[in-house]
């Protein structure tokens, strides 16, 4: 499991008022930073996972196409 920067901050000994001071900026915009850089990755995560998904149903529907015009044309065979 990959560390989130907030982990690897706390076992580094920084506080999240440590990086505030460094770049002028509050603990709330800091986090809020930190968070949307999670958020960012959960997101594409999730994205990339439809984009899988829907390529895998994709490409069982043309599977069953596929199966049932050969369905139907052994149908017609039979029947002629």
């Amino acid at each position: 499991m990959e560390l989130t920067v907030k982990q690897i901050l706390k076992q580094s000994g920084i506080t999240l008022q440590d990086v505030a001071n460094s770049c002028d900026s509050t603990v709330p915009e800091v986090s809020r930073a930190l968070n949307e850089a999670f958020i960012h990755r959960v997101r594409r995560t999730a994205l990339d996972l439809i984009a899988g998904r829907s390529q895998a149903l994709q490409a069982a529907s043309k599977s069953m196409d596929s199966t049932r015009a050969m369905d139907g044309s052994l149908q017609n065979q039979s029947a002629a």
